[in-house]
């Protein structure tokens, strides 16, 4: 396994001298090898490596035992220890989603926010080889279009899978060779999950027809990769050039003419651009989709159709996409915000609390729920509301703002969700959006004389 994951980093390039690594530690076999495994490169790249442990409160005790032993196996290796908990079943029923969807969603917000209190970094997740052919199944019976196919990725964002070419097997071999205890998930042998359905149903049969059923599963995955490649580059090409309006949350007008001209792998890939342009993200949007889509082209003026958080019609010679929220949209609110104050707001069931202390600045003090500000930089009143036009945040890179539209769109945050999301303002500068990130610019150092420090909390 130390091979092959090896060849791994070297191949995607997965770490550099001085990340800072923040890996998830679930107490299984993935995690606890993939831990071990990083602090053997530590001193060869210089990394500052740190450990999540994400209860998702559904296993109970379980979960409380899982997470010692995450703990004591990072202490045994000498990496920083981090214990959070998340209520995956009261978000996954807020946000009618799946448990599994919940769980994911809410494990990247945990990573991230550690992350930035770390001042940035990678996450270092424990997928291997096995879970790439499941996921490459689930994906082709639930019906999706060559880019799912694809798998897992090697590398996303900040987010690297130095095991993803390690089979199951050889991560079990590793951890005896190296005398690495681990534990299984109770809810890894229910077949409750799409995930396990497929991993205790469907992956022994294809073993029996072929032992190396996963790997040839994956052979095809990188042939695929490597043509969607090529027709993605083609394809971008192709959009370029029939794009008559893109505003991300309005509208996405495209030229029905030049659409008509393209070959059939070409204008699917154009029209998911298209899609993923109108509303954010590409969830729930299958190959039949698009294929209803490509159909439309077909009719007259007027003539229209709904998809999953879409809308689409043909106007005088353009195919116009519009997002569509399924569901009702949340009441906005403005607040006017006071220091030293308690706000309640009643129609989120929310406290939003705001202190002003004069102490020094701890960078390793980390709560979810509460933000520290230099509130020396602040020159309004604040508010807490909900999204106006016009909104902006100050991050790295954009320093002089960047629009909260364009940040919900490139942090693929359902447009469902944006009108509900709380942010923290002065005027149209936005200092928190809470549960995902704040304003660099406003973000508290060591050199702050005056730290503020605001807390939200479910109001029960």
């Amino acid at each position: 396994m130390y091979k092959t994951a090896s060849e791994t980093i070297n191949k995607y390039n997965m770490l550099q001298k001085g990340d800072t690594i923040l890996a998830g530690a679930s107490g299984g076999a993935d995690s606890t090898a993939l831990l071990h495994f990083l602090t053997r490169l530590r001193d060869e790249y210089g990394l500052k490596l740190c450990a999540v442990y994400v209860n998702h409160r559904i296993r109970g005790e379980e979960a409380y035992e899982d997470a010692h032993f995450a703990e004591d196996l990072c202490s045994a290796l000498n990496v920083e220890f981090f214990y959070e908990e998340a209520d995956v079943p009261e978000f996954a029923r807020a946000n009618r989603i799946s448990e599994e969807e919940a769980g994911r969603m809410l494990r990247y917000r945990i990573f991230n926010e550690i992350l930035e209190k770390k001042g940035g970094g990678k996450i270092a997740l424990g997928h291997n080889l096995n879970d790439n052919a499941e996921t490459v199944l689930i994906r082709l019976a639930r019906g999706t279009g060559p880019k799912g196919l694809e798998g897992i990725p090697p590398v996303r964002d900040n987010i690297i899978r130095p095991l993803i070419e390690c089979s199951r097997e050889l991560i079990e071999k590793y951890c005896a060779e190296n005398d690495l205890e681990f534990k299984t998930d109770s809810t890894n042998l229910m077949d409750i999950y799409s995930r396990n359905k497929i991993r205790l149903g469907v992956m022994p049969v294809l073993a029996e027809l072929n032992p190396n059923a996963a790997e040839n599963i994956l052979n095809t995955a990188n042939l695929i990769k490597e043509e969607n490649s090529y027709i993605e580059k083609m394809s971008g090409k192709a959009y370029t050039s029939c794009v008559l309006k893109d505003e991300g949350e309005e509208v996405v007008s495209l030229d029905l003419g030049k659409l008509r001209s393209f070959d059939d792998i070409i204008l699917k890939n154009v029209l998911r651009k298209a899609v993923l342009s109108a509303r954010g993200s590409l969830k729930d949007i299958s190959s039949a989709h698009i294929d209803i889509l490509s159909g439309l082209m077909a009719k007259g003026t007027g003539k229209s159709v709904s998809l999953p958080g879409i809308r689409a019609e043909i106007s005088y010679g353009k195919l116009n996409i519009h997002p569509a929220n399924e569901e009702k949209k949340s009441e906005p609110f403005c607040v006017p915000l006071e220091i030293n104050s308690t706000v309640r707001i009643e129609n989120i069931q929310k406290k939003i609390i705001l202190e002003l202390k004069n102490k020094k600045f701890d960078k390793n003090e980390h709560n979810l729920y509460t933000k520290t500000f230099n509130y020396d930089k602040i020159k309004g009143s604040l508010e807490f509301r909900t999204r106006k036009s016009g909104d902006f945040i100050r991050i790295k890179g954009a320093e002089s703002g960047k629009s909260l539209k364009k940040y919900f769109i490139d942090s693929k945050i359902p447009v469902s969700q944006r009108d509900s999301i709380p942010l923290v303002a002065c005027g149209s500068d936005i200092l928190w959006i809470c549960g995902w990130r704040i304003s660099d610019y406003y973000k508290a150092d060591e050199n702050t004389l005056n730290l503020l420090f605001i807390t939200l909390e479910d109001d029960s």
